[in-house]
């Protein structure tokens, strides 16, 4: 009786790892250079040409590849997000702490909200 409830055991541990194993895969995006370089370089022109036309996000036509972008703020959000997605790709990310961490960028690190 001990030796069966040793393996059911050993058995249920073995499957929650598993299934641990599998959720995280689940949950993280593979992550493209070229597809993040390339909605990168899509967010860019699409900021390039409201500006030579001298619209704003609010007074523009929507982009067929970005929709959801609607406002300067939207924007701005969409371009970080693929930007760190693009270092994390390169595997740039101590580089980019490091370059946070210098001086010239001081005003990165404070910008925290104020404590209650």
């Amino acid at each position: 009786m001990k030796t069966m409830l040793r393996l059911l055991s050993i058995l249920l541990a073995v499957g929650a790892i598993s299934q641990t194993i599998y959720s995280y895969a689940q949950d993280s995006e593979p992550l493209s250079i070229e597809a993040e370089e390339a909605a990168i370089m899509r967010l860019i022109e699409m900021k390039q040409k409201l500006d030579a036309q001298g619209f704003t996000f609010e007074g523009s036509q929507e982009d067929a590849t970005f929709p959801q972008i609607k406002t300067e703020e939207q924007f701005k959000e969409a371009f970080a997000r693929h930007a760190l997605r693009y270092i994390e790709a390169i595997g740039g990310q101590d580089a980019l702490i490091r370059v946070i961490k210098m001086p010239e960028f001081t005003s990165l690190r404070e910008r925290s909200e104020p404590g209650i």
